[in-house]
């Protein structure tokens, strides 16, 4: 969970072939300046999109070639 917590001006993320299988929440909390975040080609079967709450600068979210069966969007851009 504490993986990226210092990494506050961190705007490019690939995370691609990791055999990433689960997002922790709050995995990206301290990322807010995040604009490019590469999951694709990992093993993930959800995606709750509260995990991207916190990225509002984010312009590219790449999740393909991925196991998804599930985008989870509660909890996601409440007013």
């Amino acid at each position: 969970r504490n993986s990226f917590k210092n990494l506050i001006n961190l705007k490019i993320l690939n995370l691609e072939e990791n055999c990433i299988f689960i997002l922790e929440k709050g995995l990206f909390q301290t990322n807010n300046k995040l604009v490019h975040l590469n999951l694709a080609r990992n093993v993930l079967k959800i995606i709750k999109l509260v995990n991207f709450n916190n990225l509002f600068h984010l312009k590219s979210l790449n999740i393909s070639y991925n196991l998804i069966s599930d985008i989870n969007y509660v909890g996601h851009f409440s007013s």
